[in-house]
């Protein structure tokens, strides 16, 4: 999947949600990562072996080989969208999962105009004092 299409699917999953929502995206089918090396190579010109050889290290501390995307517990549902799931119960997760929405316009507008931010928006979206 390439960039604009997971862009697009965020977007469209964002048009979806009634809130406090966890969605699930089929990015299409895995890749290997050294299939994508030998490609890269292929592409570029140059012969895998004599030119270039491709390092295989292993996995490092906090790498998986790959991602679970919901616990067997939880229900998986689909949309209207084919390629966008919904996972569980929008209940199950409302108290993880309660933020105070900002405006963008007002996130922006701070940003350039320097404007006070309101008192109650997390000082991680609080842009720094210059």
């Amino acid at each position: 999947m390439t960039i604009p299409e997971a862009c697009r699917l965020v977007m469209e999953a964002a048009t979806m949600t009634s809130g406090n929502q966890i969605f699930v995206f089929d990015m299409g089918k895995p890749i290997k990562i050294y299939d994508l090396a030998k490609s890269l190579i292929e592409l570029s010109g140059l012969t895998l072996g004599k030119d270039i050889d491709i390092e295989i290290t292993g996995l490092r501390p906090g790498e998986k080989l790959y991602e679970e995307l919901s616990f067997d517990n939880e229900d998986v549902a689909g949309t209207d969208h084919s390629r966008i799931y919904v996972v569980g119960d929008a209940r199950t997760y409302s108290p993880l999962t309660t933020v105070r929405t900002f405006p963008l316009s007002a996130l922006v507008g701070i940003g350039i105009t320097g404007d006070e931010p309101p008192d109650d928006m997390p000082s991680a979206l609080t842009p720094p004092v210059a």
